[in-house]
């Protein structure tokens, strides 16, 4: 009997009390993610929603009621169910329109699920000045009814991207995704215009600004390069379970990610958030560092000086501030090179090292390499420098990327005179079936 996973696997759920609204986070298939909305029916009154025959008032009700009780858990859990059905029977394993969220509401008397804007994200956007200003050339304007939505496969595609078709052409449509950061999330557009120059491993300025129709200039997004081969992790998994996943294209890709953030800081910048599922890969086999908006990072590739400073925060700071010295940021961006390099050789899966420790968990989580580890030995030593835990202890980008190209020639050289050898089978640290909202990687491996 086959085992096959159903797209609109429930991932997690998020209320807030503030506007009586529950979010659903989404996995729908392979990494593409949705959000699906719920919030009371309008029609109801705050007073008469205990009790209401509309399902979207008791899964908010369930999800605002402490402490939980295990008939509660279980009836909430019965409505998301309900709600992933209605998904999968209405959209299959395609996502709602970019721009678009889902929300499961009541509708002449039945319960349903309607892809639309979020409302209050709406509210927030602005046209091109006001969001943008004036002092930069903008791209062209694009409504988002014009983009038709493609489903696509090796992407981390979050709630706010979508693989998309326009004048014939594959892009990536980026958006902003909370109401309360949406200008925020839109600054990743004057970050990328404002590089004076092009380099081949950092993605290009946007195409075009997506706007909230065709006469409404709001601008909900933007059209950026789609690269075939997807993220950098999904395809070096796909090459590793075909055993083609060389140490030449491991050390090409290191030196590639290296000279991306040399050539921000030439240009007094940096990105802040150096991880696997930031990178994509061209057809070419190169890499491309995208995401660029520097203002979050993750804690598993973010430094411990960077840690420190968002866990003493109180969540008012989440990623590099603007206002350090690149004599500072330099150091924790190498840092964040080394472990993104570790988690891409070890083979680990980012879905599954974020349902277990979160983007912004400062948990327990050490680079070690375990013995027979796929991740080449003289890489072994340069990722371990780069993650020393004083900042004057690693390395410069220019002595990284020396050190780089010293490995790769002496690598070469040892494997051009070596007798080739099948491919052995390689172990990946979260390797295994692993099933809907579980985690199974070994916790004794998730240490400091």
């Amino acid at each position: 009997m086959s085992s096959k996973i159903l797209p609109w696997t429930f991932i997690s759920a998020f209320y807030d009390p503030q506007i009586c609204r529950v979010i659903l986070h989404i996995d729908i298939e392979k990494c593409n993610y949705t959000n699906v909305i719920v919030e009371p029916h309008p029609e109801s009154s705050e007073a008469s929603r205990a009790g209401s025959r509309y399902l979207e008032n008791r899964l908010v009700e369930l999800h605002a009621e402490k402490p939980e009780t295990e008939s509660a858990t279980f009836e909430r859990d019965q409505i998301i169910e309900q709600i992933m059905s209605l998904c999968r029977n209405k959209y299959g394993r395609g996502a709602p329109p970019f721009g678009s969220v889902i929300y499961a509401l009541t509708s002449n008397g039945i319960f349903q699920v309607r892809a639309m804007p979020d409302h209050r994200l709406v509210q927030a956007l602005r046209n091109p000045t006001e969001t943008f200003g004036d002092d930069l050339p903008l791209p062209p304007l694009v409504s988002r009814t014009k983009l038709l939505p493609v489903s696509g496969t090796g992407q981390f595609l979050l709630s706010q991207t979508r693989l998309v078709e326009y004048n014939g052409k594959l892009y990536i449509a980026k958006g902003p995704l909370y109401p309360h950061r949406a200008l925020l999330d839109l600054s990743e557009v004057k970050n990328l215009l404002a590089l004076p120059t092009r380099h081949p491993n950092v993605i290009g300025p946007p195409a075009a600004l997506i706007t909230l129709g065709e006469t409404d200039d709001r601008v909900c997004g933007f059209l950026t390069t789609y690269h075939c081969n997807g993220n950098v992790e999904f395809y070096a998994r796909k090459l590793r379970e075909q055993g083609k996943l060389s140490p030449k294209l491991l050390f090409k890709w290191a030196l590639q990610l290296v000279d991306a953030v040399a050539f921000l800081a030439r240009h007094n910048t940096f990105h802040g958030d150096l991880k696997p599922d930031n990178i994509v890969v061209t057809d070419k086999e190169d890499i491309v560092l995208i995401d660029f908006t520097r203002l979050f990072t993750t804690f598993v590739t973010a430094s411990p000086e960077v840690r420190k400073l968002c866990a003493g925060s109180g969540g008012t700071k989440l990623g590099i501030p603007a206002h350090w010295p690149m004599e500072s940021v330099l150091p924790s961006e190498v840092y964040s090179i080394g472990r993104t390099l570790y988690l891409l050789c070890e083979g680990f899966k980012m879905a599954e090292v974020y349902h277990e420790m979160g983007w912004t968990r400062d948990a327990p989580f050490p680079t070690e390499f375990a013995p027979g580890s796929p991740t080449p030995p003289e890489l072994q030593k340069i990722i371990s420098l780069c993650v020393a835990q004083e900042p004057s202890q690693r390395p410069s980008l220019d002595a990284l990327s020396k050190m780089l190209r010293a490995a790769q020639k002496r690598y070469s050289v040892k494997w051009r005179f070596s007798k080739p050898t099948s491919p052995r089978s390689q172990h990946s640290k979260s390797e295994g079936k692993v099933g809907p909202g579980t985690f199974y990687m070994i916790r004794s491996k998730l240490l400091y």
